[in-house]
């Protein structure tokens, strides 16, 4: 018996030297230590995929369109008025102003978005109705941001048109989301001229206000893009010639000369000269807009220049669009 005891007093004390083994065993130390981002902000492609309406492929069938129409928007430039929108979209200006009851036409302002109403036909370059008003197919490519030294970011979208014919009215909204995906801010933006060429991209603009959510991206959805009727009075021929760009050598700014020719025998009420600066990855970083100072007549040439400054890494190209109008 009184080695019974002794045994279990043995064991008894074998066992408190192990949990006392444990209790002081020094833990081990983790492999890193997490870190905290910190810097600016850089230029970067948004990682929210890109809202666009692509050119359906060959191989995949795809059904038809309906005709539930679809609402369109028109963002008001310089000159333009209620009653010539009307006449642009072939629909009735009564109608047009039911559409925008809070809207009145002899106070429109530049930018102010208005709705045309979805039930008008749209019309094809032949000047016959399409199937249905919903958006012709465009490539939106993904946007790129840079932030300023205030917070706010200017973004740019370069549109592309996919199709064989000139597109108008070519209008992006840009969304400004936050890390889990929210909507924050919202921008509708166009092209700098209305006509948009196949193989001759433009960029829209828009800009978000500080401040600006954490990790925040940004979705772009195209609202409009219609099929262009260039034949008869609404848009004429014109060309650059002696096309001259200078950059700055810290490639900030740009200056972009030449000289426009009207090919057309009418006289062009307004001239559009579109620059858009590139930097070296081919993304959009500055853009600018040349209005004529006054009309060109049939036949004529006018003497342009203007400057495009980067919002962000330096200009290393300009490409250079004209657009005249009666």
């Amino acid at each position: 018996m009184k080695r019974f005891f002794v045994m279990e007093w043995m064991l008894a004390l074998a066992t408190l030297a192990a949990l006392a083994s444990c209790s002081t065993a020094t833990p081990v130390a983790p492999t890193s230590t997490p870190t905290l981002r910190s810097g600016t902000l850089v230029p970067y492609w948004s990682v929210t995929p890109t809202v666009t309406f692509l050119a359906p492929d060959p191989s995949t069938s795809t059904p038809l369109p309906t005709g539930t129409p679809t609402p369109r928007t028109h963002v008001v430039k310089a000159g333009e008025d209620m009653g010539g929108i009307a006449l642009r979209y072939r629909v009735s200006l009564s109608d047009l102003k039911t559409a925008n009851p809070t809207v009145k036409p002899n106070l429109m302002k530049i930018g102010t978005v208005l709705i045309i109403p979805g039930s008008a036909p749209d019309y094809s370059p032949t000047g016959a109705p399409t199937a249905s008003p919903t958006p012709t197919a465009i490539l939106l490519e993904r946007p790129g941001c840079w932030e300023d030294a205030q917070g706010g970011a200017t973004c740019f979208v370069v549109a592309r048109n996919l199709q064989p014919s000139p597109l108008e009215n070519v209008t992006v909204a840009l969304i400004l989301l936050d890390a889990q995906s929210k909507e924050v801010q919202r921008q509708v933006a166009t092209t700098p001229l209305d006509l948009l060429q196949q193989g001759a991209p433009q960029p829209v603009l828009a800009f978000f206000k500080a401040p600006l959510p954490a990790d925040f991206q940004v979705a772009v959805e195209l609202v409009s893009a219609l099929p262009a009727t260039t034949s008869g009075n609404r848009y004429l021929a014109a060309t650059l010639s002696g096309n001259q760009v200078k950059i700055q050598p810290d490639g900030l700014a740009a200056e972009a000369s030449g000289t426009v020719i009207s090919q057309a025998d009418k006289v062009a009420s307004q001239v559009w000269v579109a620059a858009i600066g590139y930097d070296a990855d081919g993304n959009a970083v500055g853009m600018r807009r040349w209005q004529s100072p006054a009309p060109l007549a049939a036949g004529s040439s006018q003497a342009f220049k203007l400057d495009v400054y980067s919002v962000g890494a330096p200009i290393v190209k300009v490409d250079l669009y004209v657009e005249a109008k009666p």
